[in-house]
């Protein structure tokens, strides 16, 4: 059996102000042919777990053909949308004929020129190898399912975890999906329910919280052996595209109907809606009572979150931290080209005075100024050597590490990255351990890498474009009514 390879893996944040471009994917990955396996293979990655499963079957031969990941950011340029879904389709193209295809999306992509750029590739992908020959899809856990995925693709599988440690593992699953539509020839019938719900992403998690007696029932489902994949996609909130929404999606053989069981697992969601939204602390309230945080404690700067879009340059927490004069030993991370480029001019163990924020002032980021000394240059690419994302490399580009007062060090970065893995601050010469307060830009990815690290969690209410109150922000394109931004009690499926 040939089975075609292929993936478009990133998040949009439809806020972001900028375009993501090519240049961020080569920061990621972008990868041809057979680099795919060699540089993908034994990953924590959906591709990884596609070989890991495909390399059980002598029977199959993998067609690789393009791999593109990037961190999530703003909507893709037209330019950037139309070369990498022609370098994907171009080569199925190549490969033909092909039993079957597999790719690796992420669910919430979209372009400048079209919402809905999972969709787009699936019904292109569709028209290439037409009716007949299956086409399976691993999806992010917080993709955002559309008539156009799920009417072009045969199965979709999302992860199973929050934080994500599961991406290999939905590879197999997906995998193991495609092998089973391939020797079975099983027709498959689906149901799929849209929820007019938008969850926050701070308190989904999958083990604890609301969402875990959701995720049970999926476990459940999985003894079915009729069942052939069963997912809840709570999607991401920064995302204002018309299907806007949390998903239920079970495939089944014939004669076994999952109606029940995803009516069941919508209604629970719905009923217990506001259970998910928590009410948090700002940096200053934090700060007055830091004392009673077991150290190292992480905060987490929900405004801008790197992992979710967001463009990395928040002061917030500094601003905060200066402002108090305070003591604490802080480790903050920050994307500020220009920062980097004066400390490179400055040199290591020089010190002068910078000012870090955003280009464009959006109150987030206003403008700091500090003196600071530069103790460590490097533009070494960082391994993650944690659980999720285990074995990728990072390319922040160039950074710099700024102390300032002796007892904060600023970690300020040229390019945007995933910021979770302590890797991140050992690569500069930092021990996460020593430190009272670390600020992450992540929701929850960093908690596995962090856990035998971190004492205490609090998440901040900061401002940004991940901005948790989501009637802080301007949605216009989704469908109304939608809860949180609309507060109703009835709904229709």
């Amino acid at each position: 059996m040939r089975i075609y390879m292929a993936s478009l893996w990133q998040e949009t944040n439809t806020f972001c102000p900028k375009l993501t471009e090519l240049d961020l994917f080569a920061s990621g990955y972008r990868l041809q042919g057979q680099e795919i396996i060699t540089k993908l293979a034994g990953t924590n990655t959906e591709i990884g777990g596609f070989l890991e499963c495909l390399g059980k079957s002598n029977s199959v031969k993998v067609i690789p053909g393009t791999a593109a990941w990037a961190t999530p950011f703003g909507k893709l340029s037209r330019s950037a949308f139309d070369t990498l879904c022609r370098e994907l389709t171009d080569g199925l193209k190549a490969a033909l004929p092909v039993d079957g295809v597999l790719l690796a999306l992420h669910g919430a992509l979209v372009a400048e020129n079209c919402d809905d750029v999972e969709g787009h590739v699936l019904e292109e992908v569709r028209k290439i190898v037409g009716p007949d020959v299956p086409i399976v899809s691993s999806l992010d856990y917080h993709a955002c399912l559309t008539k156009q995925m799920v009417k072009n693709a045969d199965v979709l599988v999302g992860y199973r975890t929050y934080p994500h440690v599961d991406y290999a593992e939905t590879g197999q699953r997906a995998a193991t999906a495609l092998l089973r539509l391939l020797k079975k020839h099983q027709p498959l019938q689906m149901e799929f329910i849209k929820l007019p719900l938008i969850l926050p992403a701070e308190n989904s998690e999958t083990e604890i919280g609301p969402m875990a007696y959701a995720m049970d029932q999926l476990k459940i489902l999985d003894q079915n052996p009729g069942v052939v994949a069963a997912s809840i996609f709570p999607t991401q909130p920064w995302l204002d595209v018309p299907e806007h929404g949390v998903n239920v999606l079970i495939y089944s053989t014939l004669g076994n109907d999952m109606a029940q069981s995803a009516t069941a697992i919508a209604d629970y969601l719905w009923e217990s809606r506001a259970q998910f939204f928590l009410k948090i602390q700002d940096i200053n309230t934090y700060l007055a009572s830091a004392d009673q945080h077991a150290t190292p404690a992480i905060v987490v700067d929900s405004g801008d979150i790197t992992s979710a879009g967001a463009l990395g340059d928040s002061t917030e927490i500094l601003r905060a931290l200066l402002a108090r004069n305070s003591k604490l030993r802080a480790i903050l991370t920050m994307v500020n080209p220009e920062a980097v480029a004066q400390a490179e001019q400055i040199g290591e163990g020089g010190t002068g005075d910078f000012t870090v924020g955003g280009s464009t002032n959006y109150g987030y980021n206003a403008p700091t100024t500090f003196t600071a000394r530069v103790a460590k240059l490097s533009s070494i690419k960082i391994k993650i050597k944690g659980p999720t994302f285990g074995g990728m490399e990072l390319n922040m580009g160039r950074r710099a590490l700024l102390t300032i007062g002796g007892n904060i060090n600023l970690i300020v970065s040229e390019k945007t990255s995933l910021l979770h893995d302590p890797e991140i601050v050992r690569s500069m010469g930092i021990n996460p351990e020593d430190a009272d307060l670390i600020a992450q830009k992540s929701h929850k990815m960093f908690r596995a890498a962090y856990k035998t690290i971190a004492r205490s969690v609090t998440l901040l209410d900061t401002p940004g474009f991940s901005d948790m109150n989501l009637k802080r922000l301007r949605f216009l394109k989704v469908r109304r009514p939608i809860y949180p931004l609309d507060d109703w009690t009835d709904r229709s499926d």
